[in-house]
Formats: C-alpha cells, sequence, structure tokens
C-alpha cells in the first residue's frame, strides 16, 4: 500500500508540474499576443493621424479654392507652391 501512496503522489505532483508549466506557457502566449496587437495599434494610429492631416490639408485648399473661385489671383504663391502636389 505504501508503494502505490508514493506512486500516486508522484502522479499528481507530475500533473500539478505539468499544468503549472501549461499555464505559464499560455499567459506568456497572452502577454506576447497583447503586445503584438499593442504594436499594431500603435501603427495604426500613427497611419491614421498621417491620414488625418493630409485631409485636413485637403480640406484647407478646398475651403480656399471655393472662396476665390471668381479670381484664383487672390490665392498666395507661396500657399500653391507648398501644396502643389495636392492640387496635381
Amino acid at each position: 500500500f505504501r508503494e502505490l501512496s508514493v506512486v500516486i503522489i508522484g502522479i499528481f505532483i507530475t500533473l500539478f508540474i505539468t499544468d503549472r508549466m501549461n499555464n505559464f506557457s499560455k499567459q506568456r502566449e497572452i502577454r506576447e499576443s497583447v503586445y503584438f496587437i499593442r504594436m499594431e495599434l500603435a501603427n495604426n494610429l500613427s497611419q491614421l493621424k498621417d491620414v488625418q492631416e493630409m485631409y485636413l490639408k485637403d480640406m484647407e485648399i478646398l475651403r480656399l479654392l471655393r472662396g476665390n473661385m471668381e479670381d484664383v489671383r487672390v490665392i498666395p504663391m507661396d500657399f500653391l507652391e507648398a501644396h502643389a502636389n495636392t492640387l496635381g
């Protein structure tokens, strides 16, 4: 009976250790996934800010052009040069 008890205790200890190792491994995977998700979100936010900046510049150009439809000569030349790529 004593030998059987030692074997059973050994099996429980092995199962306990295996379970703890699996939990640790899963937690590490979750931490890594969260890290990569955060990096992706930070990158997306940066790109979104770039797109928003371009949109706001386009809107500024559009407002200026709409306001000066009759005579585009009143639009400052430095403004037109600065936005030449946007205007085409």
